[in-house]
């Protein structure tokens, strides 16, 4: 396939898969028949297109929210396998784990951004030896534990820079985007809360 279709055709894959997540979720796709699985998801990759506005959908949908990062797609495209065949592609506690990842990527980012910290993480985003060195380095630890999904996604992020999907030459764009650090945040707050409920519980329990 034309390098250049995949790139244009690719920032409306999250919106189609957001819309795919969505169905799937209040349709309860999992106990549709396959023809009626595939009229659904057939609708979620042409909705995009639908023109609003002198413009299609997606790239409205593009206009306000800014990129979507490989991680949300990527995250999205696990969500939506989910939701349809029933089976989890993450194994235990890793949510946490790549939340914790996501996060504390995010912060060092946007902590920069603001003036936060001393150095610019921004320019690290350009190809940096360090940043790649370090993203090796976790790569090895979540495969050596088992971590396959994280694992996986951080090499697919990777390979989505290299050849400029997004059409952005900086990695923290396929790392990152706003609406993913929020969530990735709140789910560290929740885990957090829900670890802290369980102990204080089986403390009195005790």
């Amino acid at each position: 396939m034309n390098e250049d279709l995949v790139i244009s055709v690719y920032p409306y894959v999250p919106l189609m898969l957001g819309l795919a997540v969505l169905a799937s979720t209040f349709l309860r796709l999992d106990r549709k028949s396959s023809l009626t699985k595939l009229i659904i998801l057939a609708a979620c990759v042409l909705i995009p297109f639908l023109p609003v506005d002198d413009i299609d959908l997606g790239r409205y949908y593009l206009s306000v929210v800014g990129h979507v990062s490989a991680t949300s797609t990527l995250l999205l495209a696990a969500i939506l396998y989910q939701r349809i065949a029933g089976r989890n592609l993450l194994a235990q506690g890793e949510l946490t784990i790549l939340a914790s990842i996501i996060s504390v990527g995010s912060a060092l980012l946007y902590a920069s951004a603001f003036g936060l910290i001393g150095f610019n993480a921004f320019e690290l985003g350009f190809g940096s030896l360090v940043l790649f060195s370090v993203l090796l380095a976790i790569n090895v630890l979540l495969f050596g534990f088992g971590k396959y999904f994280t694992g996986c996604m951080i090499s697919l992020t990777v390979i989505a820079y290299n050849v400029n999907l997004l059409d952005s030459l900086n990695y923290w764009d396929y790392f990152t985007d706003p609406p993913l650090a929020v969530l990735s945040g709140s789910w560290l707050i929740f885990s957090l809360y829900r670890s802290l409920f369980r102990a204080e519980r089986s403390r009195v329990s005790a």
